[in-house]
């Protein structure tokens, strides 16, 4: 039983039409649909990779996760109840069938599916031209409920902790494919929020072209480029127009062995986990969360 990859979040945004004109002119995301106060947007060929919804504070609606197969849909559905987990079978997404949704020890709306429509087509390269959602990253108070959800009831790998001095998680980088990681938590004092989106693209070339752009039009640039690390991957933070963190990634650890065993830093180390290079980041970066 497997969940193969990130599939798409919803996200919540003051200004729906203003968003729009982000994440499709400045992202260069490709528009699948808009209906009753939602846009459908995708890099790569699923229907969409992001959804925006209009709402009256901005925040993470739900995040998903596709699975292998039909029969995968149904074990974890099975498994979650096991484990204590209310259940429900969503139907309502466009362009997908049936989800399976509950709620993860953060207070996230978190869905399983198993098909997704393809994409109606792509525009033209514009803006950074990410080419598909690479990982999301959680903040919680909730971090060691939210990391055994994740290895011990959906099967996630582990590949590197960062712990504190008395031995707890600060934070925890977790796959489910050979990716360094898909998911990542990290300790905050508050019950769950986003720390950031992430979109890949193929070369460092991509994070100057995406600073690039982001200057170009006045947009702001959080932190990097950079390489980190914890998955040795480049990096460019950067907000949207409701100040939720994206990050543009690239050139990610690629560990194909199950014999990996996880890495541990210890909290101290921190800074040297986050930029290999050294830089460091703004107060905004450990502290802001929507």
């Amino acid at each position: 039983m497997s969940i193969v990859k990130l599939g798409h979040a919803e996200v919540k945004v003051t200004d729906l039409d203003r968003s729009l004109r982000y994440y499709s002119e400045i992202m260069g995301l490709d528009v699948t649909e808009e209906a009753s106060g939602h846009a459908f947007l995708h890099a790569a060929d699923a229907h969409h990779e992001i959804t925006l919804t209009q709402a009256e504070r901005p925040g993470l609606e739900h995040y998903s996760w596709r699975v292998g197969s039909p029969e995968d849909l149904q074990h974890y559905a099975a498994v979650l109840v096991e484990h204590g987990f209310e259940t429900n079978w969503f139907e309502g997404e466009p362009g997908q069938d049936v989800g399976l949704r509950f709620v993860d020890p953060s207070g996230m709306t978190t869905e399983l599916y198993w098909h997704m429509d393809p994409a109606t087509g792509h525009g033209s390269r514009r803006g950074i031209s990410p080419e598909r959602i690479s990982h999301i990253v959680i903040a919680t108070s909730a971090i060691e409920e939210f990391i055994a959800l994740y290895r011990d009831v959906l099967g996630f790998s582990v590949s590197d902790y960062i712990k504190a001095p008395g031995g707890g998680s600060v934070g925890c980088f977790m796959r489910c494919n050979p990716d360094h990681h898909s998911l990542a938590v990290l300790h905050a004092p508050v019950p769950g929020a986003l720390h950031h989106i992430a979109w890949y693209v193929p070369s460092f070339d991509g994070l100057k072209d995406a600073a690039d752009v982001l200057a170009d039009t006045g947009n702001e640039i959080e932190f990097g480029p950079g390489r980190h690390g914890i998955g040795a991957n480049t990096y460019l933070y950067f907000r949207d127009p409701d100040r939720m963190r994206l990050e543009a990634t690239g050139e990610m650890m690629f560990i194909p062995d199950t014999d990996y065993e996880p890495c541990i830093w210890k909290a101290e180390e921190f800074g040297k986990a986050l930029s290999a290079w050294g830089q460091v980041p703004p107060e905004s970066f450990r502290t802001e969360a929507v």
